[in-house]
């Protein structure tokens, strides 16, 4: 899986977790995913 953040880059690390819940509350509202989906 390829992630917008370095590996190892610990300051982005809880701003990925919440982009990531923000991907996966619009997949359950509009019942797409997003362009840039990381999740499967």
């Amino acid at each position: 899986m390829e992630f917008t953040y370095r590996v190892g880059d610990t300051t982005n690390i809880r701003a990925h977790a919440q982009w990531a819940d923000a991907v996966q509350e619009h997949r359950l509202m509009t019942g797409r995913p997003m362009r840039e989906d990381p999740f499967p």
